[in-house]
């Protein structure tokens, strides 16, 4: 049995993108075709509007069995993290969910994830860590 958990906190976003781009492109097709002019342009917006969107959903949270890894999504701490994205559960000290993200402390460093945090990414954020024996904290206020 594969104990690893895939979150990714931006799929709702992504997919609203796509269906907005996809909606403004039926119509732009049914009911603005006079508009040929701007063809490119609104071509080029609905291809942009997508690659957005790609990108959002190539975002992960992973919980392996022995770390919790992050795909494509940028962390800052206190010492270079380079391409490293890879944090074992035994070195997590306190995790922290914030209003401007996820902070996991470790014994060397604190880890600031960037994520809008919601009702559903907390409690799916707090169920994989606890399955590893970490608690999450929620704090509402900056401190």
């Amino acid at each position: 049995m594969d104990d690893t958990v895939k979150i990714k906190p931006n799929q709702t976003l992504a997919y609203g993108i796509i269906t907005l781009t996809a909606s403004l492109f039926i119509i732009k097709q049914l009911f603005l075709s006079d508009l040929d002019g701007e063809w490119l342009l609104f071509m080029g917006y609905c291809l942009v509007m997508l690659v957005w969107a790609g990108a959002l959903l190539k975002q992960e949270i992973i919980f392996t069995p022995q770390a919790i890894a992050f795909a494509n999504i940028p962390l800052t701490g206190s010492a270079s993290l380079g391409k490293q994205s890879l944090i074992a559960y035994r070195d997590i000290i306190r995790c922290h969910a914030r209003l401007e993200g996820l902070e996991i402390v470790t014994d060397t460093e604190a880890i600031r994830v960037s994520l809008s945090l919601n009702d559903r990414l907390i409690s799916r954020l707090s169920a994989g860590f606890e399955a590893h024996g970490l608690q999450l904290t929620l704090e509402t206020s900056e401190q």
